[in-house]
C-alpha cells in the first residue's frame, strides 16, 4: 500500500521508490528492461530505470478505473486484468485496447500465459482461455465488424466479404503460433475476396486483414 520497494542485494535489504507514482500497487510485471506497476486507481505506471522513475502509461478509462490485479506479458505484448475484463497493448504500453470478446464475466483476478494461449481467471466464474494470435497486433474495434466469411469451416476456398469498399487492404493467413502461411499476402480493392485454403494441413488458422492505414482484424478460420 506504500508503492515499490526495491532490493538491489537480492532481498537483504530494501528501498522504497516511488517517484511520479500514484495509488497503492497491486500487480507488477517485467518486459525486458520496462517494469510495469498496476494500482488501485486502474492506472498503470512504466519504469525503465529499475523502478528509480516512473510514468504513467495508462490513465484507466478503458476499465472505469477499477484495479489492475494481474499481468501477463508475451513479447512486447502486456495484457493486464481488471474488474472490468482485459486490456492489451503491443506497444509497451503506449496504446491499450479491451479485448473481451467471449469473455462473459469481465472480473479478472488472475492472468497466464501458456504457449500460445491467455488464460484469465475470474471472481467466481472459473478459468477462461484465448489464443493470443486473435488478440495481439489488434485492436477490436478496427476496420470493419461486420465481415463475413463463408464457408467457414471449409475444405478449399472461402470467400471474405466486407460490408464496405477496401482499398488495398491486405489478407495474411497465421497458424496457431502467429506464423505467416500463405507465400505471399493477399490484395483487396473491393467487398469481396476468395482465399484457396486446399493442400493447408486441417486446424484453426487466423486471417489477419490489414488496412492501408495498418489498421487490423484477426478472424478465425477452420480447414477441414
Amino acid at each position: 500500500n506504500n508503492g515499490v520497494l526495491v532490493s538491489t542485494d537480492n532481498g537483504t535489504t530494501w528501498f522504497i521508490s516511488n517517484n511520479g507514482l500514484v495509488g497503492n500497487v497491486i500487480s507488477l510485471a517485467v518486459n525486458g528492461t520496462n517494469l510495469f506497476a498496476g494500482t488501485d486507481l486502474g492506472t498503470i505506471y512504466l519504469s525503465i530505470d529499475d523502478g528509480s522513475n516512473w510514468t504513467q502509461v495508462y490513465d484507466g478509462i478503458l476499465s472505469s478505473s477499477s484495479n489492475i490485479n494481474a499481468f501477463a506479458v508475451s513479447g512486447n505484448n502486456i495484457f493486464a486484468g481488471t474488474i472490468n475484463g482485459v486490456i492489451f497493448s503491443n506497444d509497451n504500453g503506449t496504446n491499450w485496447h479491451t479485448v473481451n470478446t467471449g469473455l462473459t464475466n469481465t472480473g479478472i483476478q488472475s492472468l497466464a500465459i501458456d504457449g500460445t494461449t491467455l488464460y484469465a481467471g475470474t471472481f467466481g466464474s472459473g478459468v477462461w482461455k484465448r489464443t493470443l494470435i486473435e488478440m495481439t497486433g489488434i485492436t477490436e474495434t478496427t476496420i470493419d465488424n461486420t465481415i463475413s466469411i463463408a464457408p467457414n469451416p471449409t475444405t478449399e476456398k472461402t470467400v471474405i466479404t466486407f460490408s464496405e469498399e477496401q482499398k488495398n487492404t491486405r489478407i495474411y493467413i497465421r497458424d496457431m503460433t502467429g506464423r505467416v502461411v500463405n507465400d505471399k499476402w493477399l490484395m483487396v480493392n473491393g467487398k469481396s475476396a476468395t482465399i484457396d485454403m486446399n493442400g493447408f494441413t486441417k486446424g484453426i488458422y487466423f486471417l489477419r486483414i490489414e488496412d492501408e492505414k495498418m489498421n487490423a482484424i484477426n478472424k478465425k478460420i477452420v480447414v477441414q
